[in-house]
């Protein structure tokens, strides 16, 4: 009775409503086409208005290059001022008149070009114009036409009856109501029973999870004194294990620490004041690679002042020379902070700081000197 009520009722303002969703539909279609109208037509303009300012620029460049003439300061020679030849007078008059002729028909050629496209333009813009005007009417009409729907709509919602008013819809419902409390006084009785076996099996349960969990801790324990006994058959024979490998890892870091000892004195056998430390032994007994230069025990970073660090490291371009078979120039700098140099058979070029010599100077073996504009700054 309800739901043939409601297609009655419903049928007509469902068929109002489809109308109403279409012409939405079309309106939000007009919607779109104005506003991509809108953007073409800004578009033009801002291209009409570039072209015009373009047509502008180039009337003024026209008028600019038509009123240049022959300036006299070309009949005379760039280098030197004096006068020339009347041939080559005559020759650069007639250079300029063509140039300025070529310029300005070039001119006159581009602002042509852009004066027809102004008018495609303007053509263009007259069109989408045309094109805006057809659509906003078009969306005006849809606009009343969806104004028209949603008042018809409301209207037939507001006129529906209401089918709980109804003489046979009032009694069909209290039928229902009749019938379910027949049905609640039926599945009271026998829920009562139910509810009475329900616990007895619930208590059964819990007496069974009971039993469950001693049967689980005695197998438990079953198991567990087994795990005890294979661990302590396993612990025997990893402490025999573990005496072999600690009596071969001793061996193994004796060798490692003798290897490295032989190693560091043949390394520093090859060198006459520099030192390198290559392992260091940490706090475990093992040894962390390193390469620490020293002299006299003192670190080269850290400790060693500038005249050691500089023998240092003549000492260690000496013995690579050596190695190499090559002798190549050494810069020294800051070399007043050394009394005396170490031996050494490549050239050595010493830069000392000279409180007197402002300016940078060569002296020969002669004890003159050769200027040399250059200052010396910090």
């Amino acid at each position: 009775m309800k739901n043939a009520h409601q297609e009655k009722e419903y049928s007509n303002i469902r068929a109002l409503k489809e109308k109403l969703f279409s012409v939405k539909n079309k309106l939000e279609e007009i919607s779109l086409e104005i506003k991509s109208n809108t953007r073409q037509l800004s578009l033009e303009k801002d291209n009409q208005e570039r072209l015009t300012a373009e047509i502008q620029s180039l009337r003024q460049s026209w008028l600019d290059k038509n009123e240049e003439t022959f300036d006299q300061h070309q009949t005379e020679c760039p280098t030197c001022g004096q006068a020339l030849p009347p041939e080559q007078v005559e020759q650069a008059k007639e250079n300029f008149n063509s140039h300025k002729s070529s310029e300005l028909e070039k001119i006159n050629e581009r602002g042509k070009s852009r004066s027809e496209e102004l008018r495609r333009s303007e053509g263009i813009i007259a069109e989408i114009e045309s094109v805006a005007q057809k659509l906003q009417k078009d969306y005006e009409s849809k606009s009343e036409e969806w104004s028209q729907l949603d008042t018809e709509i409301k209207a037939a919602e507001s006129n529906m009856s209401d089918i709980t008013t109804d003489v046979a819809y009032k009694n069909k419902q209290s039928e229902i109501d009749s019938i379910r409390k027949q049905i609640e006084q039926l599945e009271s009785s026998k829920n009562e029973a139910i509810q009475l076996i329900k616990d007895d099996i619930n208590g059964k349960k819990q007496e069974m999870l009971l039993l469950q969990k001693d049967l689980a801790k005695i197998s438990h324990s079953k198991k567990v004194n087994k795990r005890i006994m294979q661990l302590e058959e396993e612990q025997k024979g990893l402490a025999e294990e573990y005496e072999g490998l600690q009596h071969q890892l001793y061996l193994t870091e004796e060798f490692v620490r003798t290897k490295v000892d032989l190693l560091e004195e043949q390394i520093n056998n090859k060198f006459k004041f520099a030192r390198f430390k290559l392992f260091k032994s940490q706090i475990n007994g093992g040894l962390e690679e390193t390469c620490e230069t020293l002299y006299e025990g003192i670190p080269y970073s850290s400790g060693l002042n500038n005249a050691a660090r500089i023998n240092v490291g003549l000492d260690i371009i000496n013995t690579l020379n050596e190695h190499y078979g090559i002798s190549a120039p050494i810069f020294v700098d800051n070399s007043e902070a050394v009394t005396k140099l170490i031996d050494t058979n490549s050239q050595i070029l010493s830069l000392i700081v000279s409180e007197k010599d402002k300016q940078l100077r060569i002296e020969l073996e002669d004890s003159s000197l050769i200027p040399v504009d250059c200052e010396v700054s910090a």
